[in-house]
């Protein structure tokens, strides 16, 4: 950001799971469309308990009396 770039793809992980094992890969409508549904999947992807956590842990940061503790 501070050099004016804006990538193309974005690994996340630690901070999205809390502490919970997650990871995510978060990428431009350009990149995306050429990434097919079931060609990018690992022995644990789908999780349904981490991505409940990864979902609760967006909603604890995204709410607005977050960044005020």
């Amino acid at each position: 950001m501070a050099e004016d770039v804006t990538p193309d793809i974005l690994a996340a992980a630690k901070g999205l799971g809390g502490g919970f094992p997650i990871g995510a890969c978060l990428a431009t409508e350009a990149v995306g469309s050429v990434m097919q549904p079931g060609t990018h999947a690992s022995t644990f992807c789908g999780n349904p308990l981490a991505t409940a956590v990864a979902s609760e842990v967006l909603d604890i940061i995204n709410a607005p009396a977050f960044l005020e503790r």
